[in-house]
């Protein structure tokens, strides 16, 4: 059973490590078995050179489960590549949870023992904070159901950045609760070591405004040290954060000043910046997520892409990145601006704000919703039926997070959609690799219905895309993805003659009610029966749907049975083709041709029909 427990606290920089080590050589002294675990493998192998004593068994809780299985060969069977390190991390992560549940099975049974721990050991656990995950927290209650033994957690309350793993679990808060006794002593660090007093004070300023800290843990600050201000910069986009970044490392370097990190809470924040260390073969800089770089520390501290952290979890993270600054830190951010007072008092931040609004937004009709119908010439002013806009991850001014809908599961892309006062659904696909922001406006008819023509529709999404971006991306870096150009006609039209004398050019015709089968002719039967596809290219990129719209069940209905709906849909790769538009359009670009000639969508419609004759 757990005959104490203790505890060693304090913020990061307090001396917890050495606190242990006094106690170790303590207890070494006493005779007394020990045993230091965490939960990070290169803490673990940092204590191991810091103890230098075997006395000591010092290890993950991973590792201790691993050897314990292994002594009693109930260890799973091991992926390939594991003992070579070379072994893929999710293959690595299911082997680790089966050990977990088979030592937790095994062990449970009171005639099981362990090996490793000795009755009377002092288990010293580092990093307690982070110990969330059920598993790994029932091991360390059950080796105390097991034997007689001493606990003491040592770690950082505020640093629980992996407290969304524990299913409500906070674990210095809930101890008593958890292990069925209340702590016998706690110990309290509060003077840093590691830190110039300019930096404790923004960082005891950040706590006191965003975490509910209890003052004792707060940093004892000199009071006569001088104040230097941390410094919060705002630029207008990603490119001008990173070449400012940039050229401070490079200034700090030609100093001599060659310890300074780079971190960010996500990783989609760090590609320029990785791009440019591994380009340039940089060793003299760190570029990491805060979570990599737990336990590490460096004089200069760049936190880049900051966006405000509006959840306590958000804030413990920050909080766990500005701790590892030595003597500066600078937070970087093209996000929107924001009350820099939220962060920490005036006192203490210098404010450099060299953000400015780079668009502006078009004026547009009011959307009437109810009580409107499609007519031939709301349908002849507005030849766009869907079109998608695209700002790639290096125009963009910062990347955003955006909520998976959960409806199109875990793939290359995250979709979501913007909500738009119940309007018009905007959908974005964000793709994680390339970081691109793609912007999908699928219903132009309820557009129609309120009269919008073609350079409506378009200043419509832009204005979306836009304030998604707070104003600060340039229309010219928002580029023509895919469009769908339509044109409804008669059924007599020189253009479905054209269609059903087969005198359009294309790789096969294809009917959506049998779409696996080609068609060597069309009828207006085949017409009348569902969609018809022209197939201009081998991957449908660019093709023609044909149909009476009179047909549709939904919000595209147009109550019409004598006409038919010509819809040219042309793909990314097809946008940009010399029998579409002939080159990549921006949206500046699409809106500047479209004033200077209201028609000039329907003219490249007919000009792409000429093109396949």
């Amino acid at each position: 059973m757990i005959k104490s427990i203790r505890t060693i606290e304090g913020l990061g920089g307090t001396g917890k490590t050495f606190s242990f080590l006094e106690e170790c050589k303590e207890l070494l002294y006493q005779g007394k078995p020990i045993v230091y675990l965490t939960f990070n493998k290169r803490i673990a192998e940092q204590t191991i050179r810091q103890i230098a004593d075997s006395r000591v068994w010092v290890s993950t809780i991973h590792r201790l489960m691993y050897q314990e299985l292994d002594r009693v060969s109930l260890l799973p069977k091991k992926p390939a590549g594991f003992d070579k390190s070379d072994c893929d991390k999710n293959e690595i992560s299911a082997f680790f949870k089966k050990v977990e549940k088979t030592f937790l099975k095994h062990f449970a049974d009171p005639r099981t023992k362990l090996s490793i721990v000795e009755n009377g050991s002092t288990i010293f656990v580092d990093e307690f904070q982070n110990v969330v995950e059920p598993n790994l927290y029932e091991c360390l209650k059950l080796i105390g159901q097991k034997l007689d033994i001493d606990y003491c957690f040592i770690g950082d309350r505020y640093q629980s950045i992996y407290d969304y793993l524990g299913h409500g679990r906070r674990n210095f808060f809930d101890i008593e609760k958890e292990f069925g006794r209340a702590i016998d002593s706690q110990k309290i660090k509060n003077k840093n070591y590691r830190s110039n007093p300019s930096v404790l004070r923004f960082i005891n300023s950040f706590l006191e405004k965003n975490i509910p800290i209890e003052e004792k843990f707060l940093y004892k600050v000199d009071k006569k040290a001088p104040i230097e201000k941390q410094e919060l910069r705002f630029f207008t986009n990603r490119k001008d954060e990173f070449e400012s970044v940039k050229n401070e490392c490079l200034l700090l370097h030609s100093r001599g000043k060659d310890k300074i990190t780079i971190l960010s809470r996500w990783n989609r924040n760090l590609q320029l910046f990785k791009d440019w260390v591994e380009k340039d073969k940089i060793d003299w800089l760190e570029v990491s997520t805060i979570h990599g770089y737990i336990g590490n520390e460096k004089d200069t501290v760049f936190i880049v892409g900051f966006e405000f952290p509006e959840s306590l979890d958000e804030r413990m993270v920050i909080y766990t990145g500005l701790i590892r600054a030595k003597e500066k830190l600078i937070i970087t951010t093209s996000h929107p601006f924001f009350d820099p007072t939220k962060v920490a008092d005036e006192r203490f931040v210098e404010i450099i704000n060299n953000q400015k609004q780079v668009s502006k937004v078009f004026k547009q009709l009011k959307i009437i919703k109810e009580n409107k119908n499609l007519t031939r010439k709301k349908f002849d002013q507005c030849v766009i039926d869907s079109f998608a806009v695209t700002v790639r991850g290096m125009d963009a001014p910062f990347i955003p997070f955006i909520a998976h809908d959960k409806i199109h599961g875990r793939d290359t892309y995250v979709k979501s959609v913007i909500d738009n006062s119940g309007q018009v659904p905007i959908r974005i696909d964000y793709h994680k690799v390339y970081k691109n922001f793609t912007f999908i406006l699928q219903d132009v008819n309820l557009l129609r219905r309120s009269g919008f023509n073609d350079l409506q529709v378009f200043q419509f999404l832009t204005n979306q895309v836009t304030e998604f971006y707070n104003y600060q991306v340039s229309l010219s870096d928002i580029k023509l993805t895919s469009i769908d150009l339509c044109r409804v006609v008669p059924n007599d039209d020189d253009l479905i003659e054209l269609m059903l004398d087969g005198k359009i050019k294309c790789k096969n015709i294809r009917s959506h009610s049998r779409e696996s089968l080609p068609l060597e002719t069309v009828t207006m039967a085949d017409i009348d029966s569902g969609t018809i596809y022209y197939n201009f290219t081998a991957k449908d990129n660019f093709r023609m749907a044909v149909y009476h719209p009179n047909d549709k069940d939904n919000g595209n209905r147009y109550f019409n049975k004598d006409v038919t709906k010509l819809e040219l849909r042309l793909g990314l790769k097809a946008v940009g083709r010399k029998f579409a538009f002939g080159e990549e359009l921006s949206v500046k670009a699409l809106i500047d041709k479209i004033k200077a000639d209201d028609g000039y969508l329907l003219k490249q419609f007919d000009r792409m029909i000429a093109y396949r004759k």
